[in-house]
């Protein structure tokens, strides 16, 4: 890997860190309610990236049901855990995911990923 493939990977580790350590406190110190929180954050990210939909794909209450799915139900849970349990199960949880979604995938619906692209985001 190019040493500003590692740099780009290391910082998106650290702001997710980050983005823990900040929910954390949020919950914690000041009381925050997680699904108040999980709301705003969803309707911010919404808000900053409305540009991008245009011009809008064919099916898109497909893609606007998964996302409020995704975005009320993944990230309330996420941070209702998160006010309760320590901050480093919650993180442990929330990446084993990745291999559960893979594995259920496969079961589920025959997904499988072809030999090229097992272990990357994208063929080579």
């Amino acid at each position: 890997m190019r040493p500003i493939d590692i740099a780009f990977f290391t910082c998106i580790c650290l702001v997710w860190a980050i983005n823990l350590i900040v929910s954390r406190v949020l919950f914690t110190t000041f009381d925050v309610a997680p699904i108040f929180y999980a709301t705003l954050r969803f309707i911010l990210v919404a808000v900053i990236l409305s540009p991008l939909l245009f011009p809008l794909p064919p099916r898109v209450w497909g893609f606007v049901g998964i996302g409020l799915l995704m975005g009320g139900l993944h990230f309330g849970l996420n941070f209702m855990s998160l006010a309760t349990a320590p901050a480093g199960t919650v993180s442990i949880v929330l990446q084993s995911s990745v291999p559960f979604t893979a594995v259920l995938s496969w079961l589920v619906v025959g997904a499988f990923s072809p030999p090229f692209c097992r272990g990357c985001c994208w063929p080579r």
